[in-house]
């Protein structure tokens, strides 16, 4: 085995040392954590994930009127390696574009250099999670056209996208004589330590036909093994490029298998553990393929962005670089948070995007009567990407207060003490039968602590402060009743922000909004709302947003007639049809259309056409700017 102090090495080593290196580095990695590498893909643990975006191509700047594939993310997500047969040094060559951040533009790529690049084909980077190795294809000697094989290159710094060292020939077990072995996938897996490489090879003879996915093991003097094909990604059609997620259990590969959109498709595939054996691929569907060639994925380290190749109409070349993000979405049980919570058991929904800027706010949203929060997703994701962390909160909302409270003796004493016992579990009124850890204090509070405690990397742990919420970080939303809720939340509590939606309809006949509404503790500057004109409650509403001075920003804007920044109003409306194509059809008229999943209009393209008007509400700065409260 090669000593640790080899590892500082600058000048081209042989084959074996260099193989070496590459397992002492991967197991010193083990041994001392990612964590302190400004460029590393430190282990986490993954949840799971939203469907994936719309892809939007990477534009001119990174796109060229020549063939564009086979990227690779850099481990902090700033460098993105690109195959492309622009003019080179050879065929095709190895080109990096950079970035500020994770939020601003890529630049224009730049070639790697004759350190890398060869006058034959140089293609399929891929970088290992401690940004130190790259792993490429190359038909440089000994391959030929038809023939490449598998190399890797060694830098000293992983920040330095122009360190790479001479590469080396991965050797003879996986660059086997005759045979065309391509694009590699390294992965390691922490809890043992084993380096595994993915690649697609063909002419091989154990293979059922054309491109075959194979696996190479590392061996314990740091060489790697035999190939060994892996039959469960592979098919008598083309299967080729792969990426893999960081834990191990979910991996993309490029096939054009039967059941796909076209020629190539992009298709996952995952396992339980590392140790079991890969499911049947699963076509990623319409959203990211089409009747063209979709491949070459590359995933960033926190599985949550997809780059891929492309030659469907309107890229720059024959093909192109696209990119698609997910959003870290996790579905949690409220009794996994606390076994004495036994009432309103539908799950809680909690939503991160990492390609997003973060603005560093909790966006907590309640929904409405007898409603989980999983029914409103769409303003959930829309608030993610907008750089919140979100919380979909179930909370007991099987009671309509607002056909319970009319006919008490006291209906205003019965609104404001129904919601305060949702809101603290405090017994006050009959209506309503709420105990302390069935509370909305209560699940939230224990639903930050458990994302904390188990998804530490996210950045849950800011909402809290001694254990409990730190509402001068949260923002308060819901829809209907949910939003009567956080305007409760607003009343006793100086939080950032109040969002509501066809809210707050608490009314008594004849005598307008409940008492409870006049006096809060968050300043009016912070509420905002929307409505639909044709909302049975709409009157009651209004009424609601005037007692809580939201009205006293300006004039209420229909935006089907205006947009951004509709004139800076708090107050928004909207007359659009509902995508149950009824105003009245009970549960999804015009009352859930403005935040419902089955009630809110949507585009072709399956964009909700009250977007903007969202995005507008959860965003636009008050006249105390609640971005700086602390």
């Amino acid at each position: 085995m090669c000593s640790r102090e080899e590892r500082s090495f600058k000048t081209v080593c042989s084959g074996l040392l260099l193989i070496c290196l590459l397992w002492t580095v991967a197991a010193t990695a083990d041994e001392h954590g990612d964590e302190g590498r400004r460029n590393a893909c430190p282990q986490r643990h993954f949840g799971e994930f939203s469907d994936w975006s719309h892809p939007v191509n990477l534009g001119a700047t990174v796109n060229s009127t020549a063939d564009d594939f086979h990227p690779a993310i850099s481990p902090n997500g700033l460098s993105l390696y690109i195959t492309s047969m622009r003019p080179g040094f050879g065929g095709s060559d190895i080109w990096v574009s950079q970035r500020a951040s994770l939020t601003d533009a890529w630049g224009p790529p730049r070639n790697l250099g004759p350190s890398i690049n060869s006058d034959g084909n140089d293609f399929a980077p891929d970088l290992t999670p401690d940004g130190h190795w790259m792993l490429f294809s190359s038909t440089r000697p000994p391959g030929t056209l038809g023939n490449s094989r598998i190399w890797a290159s060694f830098r000293q710094d992983p920040d330095d996208d122009f360190d790479w060292s001479a590469p080396v020939n991965l050797g003879s077990d996986i660059n086997g004589s005759g045979v065309d072995n391509n694009a590699p996938t390294f992965f390691r897996d922490s809890k043992t330590g084993v380096a595994t490489i993915y690649f697609n090879s063909i002419l091989r003879r154990d293979g059922p036909g054309d491109f075959d996915i194979y696996v190479s093991t590392q061996r314990r003097d740091g060489t790697f093994g035999p190939a060994v094909l892996v039959p469960e990604l592979s098919t008598p059609q083309r299967d080729t490029r792969t990426a893999i997620r960081r834990d191990g259990r979910e991996m993309f590969i490029t096939s054009a298998r039967t059941g796909g959109s076209g020629g190539n498709d992009l298709w996952v595939s995952t396992r339980t553990t590392t140790a079991d054996a890969w499911s049947t691929p699963v076509n990623l569907g319409p959203t990211i393929n089409t009747a063209a060639d979709d491949g070459g994925p590359a995933l960033s380290c926190d599985g949550a962005t997809l780059y891929f190749t492309s030659s469907r109409p309107g890229g720059s070349g024959s093909r192109d670089l696209y990119v698609a993000t997910r959003l870290i979405e996790h579905v949690v049980a409220p009794q996994a948070t606390d076994p004495a919570i036994d009432q309103a058991l539908q799950n809680h929904y909690a939503w991160l995007d990492p390609a997003a800027r973060s603005n560093h706010k909790l966006l907590v949203f309640m929904p409405g009567t007898a409603t989980p929060p999983g029914s409103y997703q769409l303003v959930q994701r829309e608030a993610a990407r907008l750089g919140y962390h979100v919380i979909g909160l179930m909370y007991p909302n099987s009671v309509r207060l607002v056909g319970a409270c009319p006919g008490t003796a006291d209906p205003n004493a019965c609104f404001e003490n129904a919601r305060l016992q949702i809101l603290d579990g405090i017994d006050r009124h009959t209506v309503v039968d709420v105990n302390r850890p069935n509370s909305i204090d209560n699940r939230l509070t224990k639903l930050l602590q458990y994302l904390t405690a188990r998804y530490p990397e996210e950045g849950w742990s800011r909402f809290l402060a001694h254990g409990e919420p730190k509402w001068s970080r949260i923002a308060v939303s819901g829809h209907s009743q949910g939003g009567g809720q956080a305007a409760m939340i607003a009343k006793l509590r100086v939080v950032l922000r109040v969002v509501l939606f066809s809210a707050v309809p608490d009314s008594v006949s004849g005598f307008g909004p409940p008492t409870w509404e006049t006096n809060h503790a968050t300043r009016s500057e912070r509420y905002w709302g929307m409505a639909h004109e044709h909302d049975p409650a709409f009157q009651p509403i209004t009424a609601s947003w005037h007692a809580l001075g939201m009205d006293a920003f300006g004039r209420r804007v229909l935006v089907e007639e205006s947009g951004p920044p509709y004139e800076l109003t708090h107050t928004l409306t909207t007359d659009l049809l509902p995508k149950s194509g009824s105003y009245t059809v009970p549960p999804n008229g015009s009352h859930g259309s403005t935040a419902w999943d089955d009630s809110t209009p949507i585009a072709s393209d399956g964009t909700p056409l009250l977007r903007d008007a969202w995005r507008y509400l959860l965003m636009a700065q008050a006249n105390d700017d609640d971005a700086n409260e602390e």
